[in-house]
């Protein structure tokens, strides 16, 4: 180990020996960091939007000849003189001229008063119980989908990022066994008013249906605009109609395991309680972890 490493690691252990003599525990200073975080992305992720409404608007009036600056996303004087004369324009514009005034005066509004943010990582899975030190009040949301359309998608992934997510079809397999896993793990130990499962054919077949649910689970009101994204097909890595996964190098006890596990979950019901037992298995996982990775030299 380094210098810098040992610096890093040696300061965190002062930091936890300071904070426990000063009555502080190790939940308040997680959550706490956790508030912080919280604050800083919805900030951040409101002025980011703002700044795309605006980056719209610049193409716009630079598309007509009224915006001569630089598309930068900031609602300079430049910017407010050419939508001004944009709405002047005639009385189509003027309508417009107030649709853009409009978006903009609620997308600043927005950005103060946002109170959830939203993420998607499969990583996630694996880290329920350390995202929920962070955010007490944190939703998760299992969406599953049998395991040989997920293994289909993994290995296709490349065609929409660029970059593979796995390396062959039996490291899809296995990603897929420990993520759901973990997620199954998650739902016995938080019960089903922290961690919500969603089955993927019904935001397919009945997606009204199942946002409604979703969202009632989230505590939000339902908006017909919700379907909107589900217009085009979801969570899909475009796979080719004849592609086929069945790479003879896999290991077929791995592919049997999982597929027992797929199909015993699209038939199994939710649990309907929190288990202790399952939160102390992954509350020990987690100072497991923590431990290791303070003694690693």
């Amino acid at each position: 180990m380094d210098v810098a490493r040992s610096y890093q690691v040696g300061s965190a252990r002062g930091i936890f020996s300071i904070l426990s003599t000063m009555g502080i525990s190790r939940d308040e200073f997680f959550s706490h960091m956790g508030r912080s975080i919280n604050s800083l992305v919805l900030k951040h992720r409101g002025d980011l939007d703002r700044k795309r409404l605006i980056i719209a608007v610049q193409r716009l009036l630079k598309e007509q000849g009224l915006y001569p600056g630089e598309v930068n996303g900031e609602f300079d004087a430049a910017t407010s003189a050419a939508v001004r004369q944009f709405g002047i324009a005639d009385d189509a514009n003027a309508l417009l001229y107030s649709e853009l005034v409009e978006s903009l005066r609620t997308a600043a509004s927005d950005s103060q008063c946002k109170t959830r943010w939203v993420d998607q990582t499969p990583e996630y899975s694996f880290h329920i119980y350390g995202l929920r030190k962070l955010f007490p009040s944190a939703l998760f949301i299992h969406i599953v989908r049998d395991v040989g359309s997920v293994v289909r998608s993994m290995l296709n992934f490349h065609r929409i990022a660029g970059t593979n997510v796995v390396a062959n079809e039996e490291e899809a397999y296995r990603y897929w066994l420990r993520t759901v896993r973990a997620c199954l793990k998650a739902e016995s130990a938080y019960g089903p008013r922290v961690v919500y499962r969603v089955h993927y054919p019904a935001l397919v077949e009945s997606p009204e249906s199942a946002l409604r649910s979703l969202l009632g689970f989230l505590g939000e009101q339902y908006s017909a605009k919700c379907l909107e994204p589900l217009s085009q097909r979801i969570n899909s890595s475009n796979v080719p109609p004849d592609f086929k996964s069945d790479d003879q190098a896999t290991d077929p006890a791995i592919v049997e395991e999982a597929r027992r596990l797929s199909s015993e979950i699209e038939q199994a019901s939710q649990p309907n309680a929190h288990s202790s037992e399952a939160a102390d298995e992954l509350e020990a996982e987690f100072d497991a972890r923590v431990k290791h990775i303070a003694t690693f030299r």
